[in-house]
């Protein structure tokens, strides 16, 4: 049996900025989505091609999606963090370990729910501002600085 005991573990600094730039990032988009909704046009992007251009688009309730799995996936990494004996280890937890390992655990999650809120938002942003035409379409360089994030 593997050793992952249940311990209270307190947050962080990093994870307390972490969790402020999250909600900071769902007030945003949620504020940007009530401020902008009367001028957005009926139809946005939905889809951008590698080259950052819109490729498809659809309704204008389209521009919920992103924000709704955002919440979504805040709310669900909130709860699985605050959980951090259920986490995968790459080293194997000791005693003399275990504390500092469930506080990167919870770091890391509490930044990857961060990371996935303002992807989502930058690209809500951008639908919106294409189909204002204020902008052509995405940055090209958005799926690789994805995955180097």
């Amino acid at each position: 049996m593997k050793f992952k005991p249940q311990l209270p573990v307190e947050r962080t600094g990093a994870e307390r900025l972490f969790e402020i730039a999250g909600l900071a990032g769902i007030v945003f988009i949620v504020s940007f989505l009530i401020i902008q909704w009367g001028q957005i046009p009926e139809t946005v992007p939905s889809h951008f091609a590698f080259d950052g251009y819109p490729d498809a688009y659809s309704g204008k309730s389209f521009l919920l999606i992103l924000p709704g799995v955002s919440i979504f996936c805040y709310i669900v990494l909130t709860f699985l963090s605050r959980y951090p004996h259920i986490l995968n280890y790459v080293w194997k937890l000791t005693p003399q370990n275990v504390y500092s390992q469930y506080q990167l655990g919870k770091t890391m999650i509490t930044a990857m729910k961060t990371e996935i809120t303002w992807i989502f938002n930058y690209i809500v942003y951008i639908q919106v501002r294409v189909s204002l035409k204020i902008a052509n379409g995405l940055n090209p360089s958005l799926l690789p600085a994805m995955m180097l994030i």
